[in-house]
């Protein structure tokens, strides 16, 4: 069956607030081997266009773009990974993730962090949209995750999935076409103020 239509109020969420000291990247820019090279501290903020992955933000690192800006999937793997003490991916675009279910490919997985923050970015033509697992003090904040709609549900991933994570929120996401949000082995977290769709 069609998908429910978006209701025509809705708009999507802005991206977070421009870090206040970042290194500009321009389109075409080696995206993963700068976050590679990066410390705690730096910040990266992408021009408009296409990123190839995969992607790796480690413990104090910032990403940050407008939704023009898209890391895009080898079409194997998860595209980006979060990991470490307080790594940021904020606004932009990740499209794509790899297709196999036994390993939970994601566009973002969220893997051993603490304190680290996915804020109004979209998610789209995923396997599974956000997973964060083994982790405390996660926000999952304004996200926009588009599954693939496929008719069988049972075929589509889960949209955000919380697994062995305390004190984390899950707040203000909207998800279409994906399986619901899911949270196992889990304590202490907030989910609020989300709306999933077909």
């Amino acid at each position: 069956p069609p998908l429910p239509s978006v209701p025509a109020s809705w708009t999507p969420p802005q991206a977070p607030p421009r870090p206040d000291s970042c290194v500009e990247v321009a389109d075409g820019d080696d995206v993963a081997a700068r976050l590679a090279a990066a410390a705690p501290g730096d910040a990266f903020c992408l021009a408009p266009g296409r990123y190839q992955g995969p992607f790796r933000i480690g413990a104090g690192v910032t990403l940050w773009g407008p939704r023009e800006a898209s890391l895009v999937s080898t079409g194997t793997g998860d595209t980006v990974v979060l990991t470490g003490d307080g790594p940021r991916l904020l606004g932009l675009t990740v499209d794509g993730s790899g297709s196999r279910y036994d390993l939970q490919d994601a566009a973002v997985h969220v893997n051993s962090a603490a304190g680290a923050l996915v804020s109004g970015v979209r998610v789209c033509n995923a396997l599974f949209g956000i997973i964060v697992e083994k982790s405390r003090a996660v926000d999952v904040v304004g996200n926009e995750v588009d599954g693939s709609g496929r008719a069988e549900i049972g075929l589509r991933g889960d949209s955000i999935r919380m697994w062995e994570t305390t004190d984390s929120r899950i707040v203000g996401n909207r998800v279409t076409g994906a399986r619901d949000i899911v949270i196992w082995y889990s304590g202490g977290n907030e989910v609020r103020g989300n709306e999933v769709i077909g």
